[in-house]
């Protein structure tokens, strides 16, 4: 989840709270690797994958200039690249594509659901969302 950008916005022009003002922000490739914590992973790749789902439109306009930046700086490293933007980023696309992928990189909305914390997702093609709870079932 982008618990980086978490917190409260709004265009009143006044501070609000946000995560990143409470804690610093740390990553696992996956939640299989988190669940495991530092316990050997024999399903990631050989090869560093990363799976990046972009959407555009809804005030993401630089969302596939980002993903191609980041195809541009990671094919100098040898990384294997996968993407899936628009109509072809549906959940169960990158459920499966993340059974192939060492970690990922969402450029989409987010949505929080505060009384069900595992309904909370990403917001992917025509309205499709990808839950918490959803990536927790997941053997990835």
């Amino acid at each position: 989840m982008p618990l980086h950008a978490a917190g409260v916005y709004g265009n009143n022009g006044l501070i609000q709270p946000k995560v990143f003002d409470f804690v610093v922000s740390s990553y696992k490739t996956n939640l299989t690797g988190l669940a495991r914590g530092s316990a050997a992973d024999d399903s990631i790749p050989t090869l560093p994958t990363l799976l990046a789902i972009s959407q555009h439109g809804d005030g993401l306009n630089c969302t596939v200039r980002e993903v191609e930046a980041i195809h541009r700086q990671l094919s100098k490293t040898g990384w294997e690249f996968i993407r899936l933007q628009g109509r072809e980023a549906t959940s169960s696309a990158v459920l499966n594509a993340l059974k192939e992928s060492s970690c990922v990189h969402f450029a989409c909305h987010g949505e929080q659901k505060g009384q069900n914390p595992l309904d909370s997702g990403f917001i992917l093609s025509n309205g499709d969302r990808l839950t918490l709870g959803q990536l927790l079932k997941a053997s990835i």
